[in-house]
């Protein structure tokens, strides 16, 4: 940094990744992905016991080896056994790619986006060959922040190159035979006196990645539980790290870590995720971090990891974090997390105060919930990030609580997600109920307001397999309410504003994936308000039209819907609504064929604003505007 200002890695093309967002600082023009990446095919690991029933989601599977050995920090592992690009050849005409080879790519990373627009990778650059078909860039380690693969990337772009040096704000440092003869270059970012390294501004040169770590025993290494004493003590035979408190401090300006060692997906989500962070509290117990200000951190701000016993974040600042803000992450011996618990149990996040995350990494939420039981995200606010606000990774132990809070301009850099998001694929032992079980509790969403933008289609993603959850009382604006392959989901007593506003769902309800007997049943849409421009009310995906009530339905009453067409025009569709052989009921016939939508209203007359911000404020105890 200089004068307290991020500098930038000299890249092309130029940007700064704190404030110029997908596509700005990307060549989007032709690129041709080659998906030859490490060779042998994963193995798969089943576990056949513990098997949940009544779900899409029953069996545990885990891969192994092969593409998988990007991913260092779970020991080659992840759900997902899929790899990412090889390389990439920027084909030839180039339309705003000026014409390059440089000397060396040595030390070059180059990044890109997933595919299917899920996250981002970043690779080492290993190789460059130019040939008539345009320039090819061979990719070497790298490609494990994110834990799906795809075959191809979207957009590009090369940083770690000295030939690229040329913008206000950037920076390259030449390594020579020793770290006493590395120079570091610095274009600075203005001629004023503040910004000018020249002029007496700090230059401050980030080398750490952690500054903090509070860290109990290893697992295993406690004999036993001192008698009277249990709680001190974790099941798992760690001795904790009690009552240690972090207030008032400010941490900031820690080394990038995006191309440090990351895990891959270890209970189901599609995440991978560095366990590690500017400070890491790990085998702790009734500990807090109060009143802090983590300020431009390399990569995640805060890692809860392992046993955390009841952890307390609290009246806390993260800016411009590099990764996510605040990461609460467990660890599974596959199956098993319940017969020696090494995962985070009832955390609380309080009043606090998240933005501009995800710098570096895309694949990035405000709190991050992998492998814990009983996580609570209350009275905060969060805004401006590239992926989720509030990420669940499965459905181990539950318990979670999203309440009073205001979270908006997430998913500015991806696509086909939500605010508040959770995968439940995995069925995974724990100690949430008694003995050890894979039933988890109930969680809720409640009281908050969530906004959709961008690439977000959901302020609530229910994905897939996810079960066992309330949304009460929240206001959803630019988004439907959604069930994907789960079940035994209630929607009550919210305000649905605009859903038809969603990059990709213009529908108050839509259930999909609906399966007798393992996904669809016991889920409820009742004594809401849906307001939408369009016609589209609900969608039904398995719906067959010769017999609605084959599969599941989600059932709906009491509910007040607002169109902005005539009533009578009104959609629900029994099948997809943009497929064919779908019937498109309108809300009567709908109400006739399956007996659903009692008494609900349905009126053409969408409200003004202005009412629909003091029902808001009304449904969420705030008060009117002076």
């Amino acid at each position: 940094m200089v004068g307290g200002r991020r500098m930038v890695r000299a890249q092309f093309p130029n940007a700064n990744p704190e404030t110029d967002r997908f596509p700005l600082g990307y060549y989007s023009g032709p690129l041709h992905w080659q998906r030859e990446g490490p060779s042998g095919a994963s193995a798969e690991v089943k576990v056949t016991t513990p098997a949940r029933t009544g779900t899409e989601w029953g069996a545990y599977s885990m891969g192994r080896g092969g593409a998988l050995a990007r991913f260092e920090g779970s020991g080659e592992q992840c759900f997902w056994s899929s790899s990412p690009p090889a390389k990439v050849t920027v084909q030839s005409p180039a339309p705003g790619w000026t014409p390059r080879k440089w000397e060396s790519v040595t030390g070059g990373v180059a990044s890109a986006l997933h595919g299917a627009m899920w996250g981002g990778w970043s690779f080492g650059l290993a190789e460059q060959a130019a040939g008539s078909d345009g320039l090819t860039l061979g990719f070497g380690r790298g490609g494990f922040q994110e834990a799906r693969g795809w075959a191809s990337g979207r957009g590009l772009f090369v940083e770690n190159i000295q030939a690229e040096l040329d913008a206000p704000g950037e920076w390259f440092c030449s390594l020579g035979p020793g770290a006493a003869n590395a120079t570091l270059f610095l274009v600075p970012w203005s001629n004023s006196s503040s910004d000018d390294p020249r002029k007496d501004a700090q230059v401050v040169a980030a080398t750490l990645p952690n500054v903090l770590r509070v860290e109990g025993s290893a697992v295993g290494s406690a004999a036993a539980a001192p008698p009277g004493d249990g709680a001190s003590w974790s099941s798992s035979g760690r001795e904790l790290v009690r009552n240690f408190a972090l207030v008032n401090v400010t941490v900031g300006a820690t080394a990038a870590t995006y191309m440090h060692a990351y895990e891959g997906s270890m209970s189901g989500g599609d995440w991978s995720v560095h366990r590690g962070a500017a400070v890491v509290l790990d085998g702790v117990q009734d500990c807090r971090v109060d009143l802090c200000t983590f300020w431009r951190s390399g990569g995640n701000a805060l890692l809860l990891s392992g046993r955390n016993v009841r952890t307390v974040v609290s009246r806390t600042e993260v800016g411009y974090a590099g990764d996510s803000a605040i990461v609460i992450a467990g660890r599974a011996s596959l199956v098993d997390a319940g017969s020696q618990p090494d995962v985070p149990v009832n955390t609380t996040v309080d009043g606090c105060f998240v933005h501009d995350t995800g710098v570096y990494g895309k694949q990035t939420a405000a709190v991050a919930s992998i492998l814990a039981i009983g996580t609570t995200v209350q009275r905060s606010v969060a805004f401006e990030g590239p992926r989720q606000g509030v990420v669940f990774m499965d459905g181990l132990g539950g318990g979670h609580r999203v309440q009073s809070v205001s979270m908006w301009r997430q998913m500015l850099e991806t696509q086909d997600g939500g605010v508040v998001y959770q995968w439940d694929r995995l069925p995974i032992l724990s100690r949430s109920f008694q003995g050890v079980a894979v039933q988890h509790r109930e969680a809720v969403v409640q009281d908050s307001i969530l906004r959709c933008d961008a690439g977000c289609v959901w302020p609530v993603d229910w994905d897939d397999g996810s079960n066992g959850w309330t949304m009460q009382n929240v206001v959803s604006m630019y988004g439907g309410a959604k069930n994907f392959q789960g079940h035994s989901k209630t929607v009550t007593g919210s305000l649905l504003v605009y859903v038809n506003y969603a990059a990709a769902n213009g529908f108050c309800l839509i259930s999909d994936g609906a399966e007798p007997g393992l996904s669809g049943y016991n889920e409820t849409f009742a004594n809401n308000t849906c307001i939408s421009d369009g016609q589209a009310l609900i969608q039904y995906g398995a719906c067959k039209p010769s017999d609605p009530l084959s599969a599941p339905m989600t059932h709906t009453s009491g509910n007040q819907y607002f169109v902005g067409v005539d009533p009578d025009k009104a959609q629900v569709c029994c099948g997809r609504c943009n497929a064919q052989g779908t019937d498109h009921w309108s809300f009567s016939q709908y109400q006739n064929a399956t007996g659903r939508g009692a008494g609900s209203s349905l009126s053409g007359a969408v409200p003004k604003p202005a009412a629909i911000a003091q029902k808001a404020r009304a449904m969420l105890g705030l008060p009117s505007p002076a």
